[in-house]
């Protein structure tokens, strides 16, 4: 870790640790965080604070480091840069950011700073970034009571060292974010200065659970209701119409067996429809398989599982998903829709199991992550809206470095979209044989572009 600088207070008020308080005339410091080792060492202070601070799982040491381990650690394009901030020597706030240079024949011609957990780098040079993240939220962890001294430090932070960077780019952040509320507003008043882009990005269906399973039940439509109830009789054991068991699997081995058939289902699924799946890529697969196993040994990952009752116990529907606070995080869900027994709403059945041992558990919030399928919206009661927010130096605007960077990452994404399409259609060649895909495959493109006209008007 390497001393940076220090920011002065303002006078004031705040409770610490909850029994003490201090009237605070001091000076916020703040550490930069460079290397690796002292990123693996910091785990227990780092999750004392985003346990205090109230942060997502997506905050936490483990989901930070490993995401770094897979994706960025490798690249020499980027570098770990995570500012502490400390009061009285105790750690207040933590901005993971990592430095992300764009190279062009061994030249810098882009340096931004983004969060750990940013979009992931395609292609064996990381030159491009991705399509999406895999963290549902990426923020800033701060201690309760510090939100305004944090962010005037982070303000401060980029009045002096934001001219060594081209932009800062802070993506998936939630409008419940003090980097919204707070931060922004701050930005907003320097507009002389710096250059910001804000817009809209995922939207993340939830679910405030009530105390109790009837009032749960009681907040749904009568057919609503009607289907539910079907559910529970098909996989209860009391019940004479059980078809299927659900449970979840919490211990190993059976948890990485179910695992594994997690990742092969959602592959075959994916791919009869033309798509590569996530799992499609070997550090996404790496990533989720670590973070599975390790969140697993904590009991904070578990799988729910519906299987077709008997010895083989085969399973249809596997539902990756990971308790932390009273939260409940949705991950990933896989099922065998070829399977007989999809008639009995496999899906659904696990869903709502989900959420009855959510609400037997005593946790507050369903998180279904991104996406605004019809299925969350039958049962979701609220949503999370998801920004990007990009920030400029004035003297970066407009020069032929930038103009250059966004030629270059259009020509950069066009590439990808190309690589993308071949890869679809050799799925589809592969799943159908050579001119059934290739039809399927026109069908499939014409479709897209379809859609995406519509969306538009």
């Amino acid at each position: 870790m390497e001393y940076k600088t220090k920011y002065r207070l303002d006078d004031e008020i705040i409770s610490l640790d909850g029994n003490k308080k201090y009237f605070v005339n001091e000076q916020l410091t703040c550490e930069v965080m460079r290397d690796i080792e002292t990123f693996r060492s910091v785990s227990e202070e780092w999750n004392r604070l985003v346990v205090k601070s109230g942060a997502s799982v997506f905050q936490t040491h483990e989901w930070q480091y490993i995401w770094w381990m897979n994706f960025a650690k490798s690249n020499n394009a980027h570098r770990l840069h995570i500012l502490l901030f400390s009061f009285r020597d105790q750690l207040v706030g933590i901005t993971p950011f990592f430095i992300d240079d764009f190279k062009l024949m061994g030249r810098i011609i882009n340096r931004s700073l983004r969060l750990i957990g940013s979009k992931v780098i395609q292609g064996e040079k990381g030159k491009f970034m991705g399509r999406r993240t895999y963290s549902g939220f990426l923020d800033i962890i701060i201690y309760p009571g510090f939100e305004q001294q944090v962010c005037k430090a982070l303000e401060e932070y980029f009045k002096e060292y934001l001219i060594d960077y081209d932009e800062v780019i802070l993506e998936e952040i939630p409008d419940s974010s003090v980097l919204v509320s707070n931060f922004l507003p701050r930005i907003k008043d320097q507009r002389e200065e710096w250059n910001l882009t804000v817009y809209d990005s995922s939207v993340i269906m939830t679910i405030r659970l009530p105390s109790d399973w009837n009032s749960f039940l009681s907040d749904l439509s009568r057919n609503a209701r009607k289907k539910v109830r079907r559910y529970h009789k098909n996989v209860s054991d009391d019940s004479d119409k059980k078809v299927l068991d659900s449970c979840i699997i919490r211990e190993q081995p059976e948890f990485s067996k179910a695992f594994e058939w997690m990742v092969e289902y959602h592959q075959k699924r994916w791919n009869k429809r033309g798509k590569p799946g996530i799992f499609n890529d070997e550090r996404v697969y790496d990533f989720y398989k670590s973070i599975s196993q390790l969140f697993q040994k904590k009991g904070i990952a578990q799988l729910q599982a519906v299987s077709i009752p008997g010895p083989k116990g085969q399973y249809i529907v596997i539902d990756l998903f990971l308790k932390f606070g009273r939260t409940i995080y949705s991950l990933q869900t896989s099922f065998d829709d070829s399977s007989p027994y999809s008639k009995y709403s496999p899906g659904h059945i696990s869903l709502f199991s989900i959420i009855k041992n959510a609400i037997d558990n005593g946790m507050k919030y369903l998180n279904l992550e991104r996406g605004q399928e019809s299925y969350k919206s039958r049962v979701a009661n609220n949503t999370i809206q998801n920004r990007n927010i990009n920030i400029r130096h004035s003297s970066h605007s407009n020069t032929r470095r930038l103009i250059l960077y966004r030629m270059l990452y259009w020509v950069f994404w066009k590439k990808y979209k190309l690589n993308y399409e071949w890869k679809i259609l050799m799925i589809f060649c592969h799943e159908y044989h050579l001119l059934p895909g290739l039809n399927k495959y026109i069908y499939d493109l014409f479709y897209r572009i379809s859609n995406k006209l519509s969306n538009q008007n």
